[in-house]
C-alpha cells in the first residue's frame, strides 16, 4: 500500500518542479503523465485482470496447458506485453 501511495505522490512532486519551469513544460509535462497513465497502466491492469481470471481457471482445472500454449507461455506474454507498455 505505501509503494502505491509512494507511486502516486511522483506526479504532483514532479508537476509543481515543472511548474516552476514554465507553462510550456508544465503543459508537456501534463500531458505525458496522462498518456503514460492512459497507455501504460491500463493496458497493465487489463492485462493482469484478464490473466488473473484464466490463471486461475487454469490451475483450478489442472490443465496447464490449454489454449495456444502453456501457462507459463502465456505468463511470460503477459510479461513481455507489460515491458513494452511500459
Amino acid at each position: 500500500m505505501l509503494t502505491s501511495l509512494s507511486n502516486y505522490a511522483v506526479v504532483p512532486v514532479s508537476l509543481s518542479f515543472l511548474g516552476r519551469l514554465g507553462k510550456t513544460k508544465l503543459a508537456a509535462g501534463g500531458l505525458a503523465i496522462s498518456i503514460f497513465h492512459v497507455a501504460g497502466v491500463s493496458v497493465i491492469v487489463g492485462l493482469l485482470t484478464a490473466s488473473e481470471t484464466l490463471f486461475s481457471q487454469v490451475y483450478h482445472a489442472n490443465k496447464l496447458s490449454i489454449g495456444s500454449g502453456s501457462l507459463e507461455g502465456k505468463v511470460e506474454r503477459v510479461g513481455v506485453a507489460s515491458k513494452m507498455a511500459l
